[in-house]
Order: C-alpha cells, then sequence, then structure tokens
C-alpha cells in the first residue's frame, strides 16, 4: 500500500472530529475538514484518504456513515482528548499513521473511478459540498445580519 501522507491524517483529523456522537455522513466529514483547514477537499484526497484508511483499518463506511474503527479509536483518543490547535493535532495525527512530509513537488490525487466506489461517487461528492457550502453561507450571513 501506498505511503500515508499529510491529507490522508486530514481525513482522519475530519472523521474522527466528526463522528465523536455518531457516525457521520460524507457532508458532515467534508464540513469538518473545511473547518479545520480552512479549505475543502478535492474528490481525489479525500477518495484516496477514505480508500488507505479504511484498508489500514483506521476507519469504516457502513450505509454512507463514517467512523474510526475500534482500532482507530484506540490510536486517535489521546490526540483527541489532548485539546491541541487543529493544524498541531493533523500533526500528530500524522506522526501516528507515518504520513510523508509534504512537499511542494507533490500533486494532489485524482478522483480514480477505478478504486473501490464504496466511499462516494463524484455526484455525491458534489451534493456534499454543496450541502456543506450552503449550511456553511448560511451561518455566515446569520453572523452578518448580527
Amino acid at each position: 500500500m501506498e505511503k500515508f501522507s499529510k491529507s490522508d491524517a486530514w481525513v482522519l483529523q475530519s472523521i474522527a472530529r466528526a463522528s465523536i456522537c455518531s457516525p457521520a455522513d460524507l457532508k458532515d466529514v467534508i464540513s469538518t475538514g473545511s473547518m479545520m483547514n480552512h479549505v475543502i477537499f478535492t474528490a481525489g484526497e479525500l477518495q484516496n484518504g477514505l480508500y488507505k484508511l479504511y484498508q489500514s483499518k483506521y476507519i469504516e463506511q457502513k450505509d454512507g456513515l463514517y467512523s474510526l474503527t475500534p482500532f482507530g479509536q484506540d490510536q486517535m483518543s489521546e490526540v483527541i482528548n489532548a485539546n491541541l490547535l487543529p493544524m498541531n493535532e493533523r500533526n500528530k495525527i500524522s506522526e501516528i499513521i507515518g504520513a510523508s512530509e509534504w512537499s511542494s513537488d507533490e500533486c494532489l490525487p485524482k478522483y480514480n473511478p477505478e478504486l473501490n466506489p464504496i466511499f462516494f461517487t463524484p455526484e455525491v461528492f458534489e451534493n456534499a459540498c454543496k450541502k456543506h457550502q450552503k449550511e456553511a453561507w448560511a451561518i455566515i450571513k446569520k453572523n452578518i445580519s448580527k
């Protein structure tokens, strides 16, 4: 299996945070990732990260809902309970999963239709992003009107 990247740590962080109370849907994973890193995942980043984390038994997906496996919970519990700033938390997660250092030569992964589609299709990803953006704009408009 290909080595974990920093964006894989971001995916794991997003699932760990989004699914604290109950398994999270794709929109919640995207929203949490956006909140933690101030940018939205590309479809390729998210698909590639989900695939590697699933294969390595960190996460599970059932009926479109994502959560940590017992192994993932064990690996993430200390980090999640440490109350670190998002970037410091992501760096710690990167260490745990052995993610490679980011390089400016690194290209973002592209969505791969050959990869197991259990996670999402491009249409499902696009709809989840639209839902996230709609909710984010509603929050922004509410705060502006105060």
